[in-house]
């Protein structure tokens, strides 16, 4: 049902634009932020801490593996999107931070609190730059908007399930590579108009062959032995 839910999303989600779904993104996890301000219980710091992470692990996600690749092959400004690299390299050792410390540590809330400030100040830095240079570009932002979406919803589905956070703090804890989308993404060819072609990669496309050419000879192999097999049986008949 879930995966129903992300496909039915994927093929009726024609109106999402790419950067309002963005920026409704930053607008949540910023209201998360501000909702930690008033908690008083370590529980409930806790819990909320968890919610906070896991959602901008998936914004991360969504922005690294698919709006940004589409918007360096539309020509986009390097140097803006290798700052914005760094930006989310130092937010994401902070979070790998956060997610090791406990409610009742000393510094828990200076760290939520300085997460809050580098997170807000690149959702800041981005929306004015990165977002208009998008905007003024060739790309199909509905479209990519309608890819974000989906891949959003099975990112969530994904992280729900992740209950001891290792799937997470295993992303968390994964190097950076500045200026190059992550192994999600490099699976895909992404066209400057904001479509993505799901031809596989060369690496990936070679690898499936060698999978069928091995599948093929496999059944062959099995063919003659039962044909060998068959051909014993009658010859074994006729000498009786």
């Amino acid at each position: 049902m879930e995966m129903l839910r992300i496909l039915n999303r994927m093929t009726s989600s024609g109106s999402f634009d790419a950067l309002d779904l963005l920026k409704q993104e930053h607008a949540r996890i910023v209201g998360l932020f501000d909702c930690y301000e008033t908690l008083c219980d370590e529980h409930d710091k806790q819990a909320l801490r968890s919610r906070i992470l896991r959602a901008l692990t998936v914004h991360v996600r969504i922005e690294d593996e698919l709006f940004y690749p589409a918007l360096r092959d539309a020509g986009g400004d390097r140097t803006g999107m290798v700052e914005g690299d760094v930006e989310d390299g130092a937010i994401r050792r902070l979070m790998l931070d956060l997610s090791r410390t406990g409610a009742d540590d000393s510094h828990f809330d200076a760290k939520v609190k300085r997460l809050a400030q580098l997170v807000e100040r690149h959702f800041e830095e981005e929306e004015r730059r990165i977002f208009q240079e998008a905007r003024a570009s060739d790309l199909n932002l509905v479209a990519i908007g309608g890819q974000l979406d989906a891949y959003r919803a099975a990112l969530e589905a994904r992280y729900q399930l992740d209950t001891d956070g290792e799937e997470l703090a295993a992303f968390l804890s994964a190097p950076t590579v500045i200026g190059r989308p992550s192994p999600v993404s490099a699976s895909y060819k992404v066209r400057g108009a904001g479509n993505i072609d799901r031809r596989p990669a060369p690496d990936k496309e070679n690898d499936r062959r060698e999978r069928r050419l091995k599948r093929a000879s496999t059944s062959a192999g099995r063919r003659v032995r039962r044909s060998a097999g068959t051909q014993a049986e009658a010859s074994e008949g006729e000498s009786t």
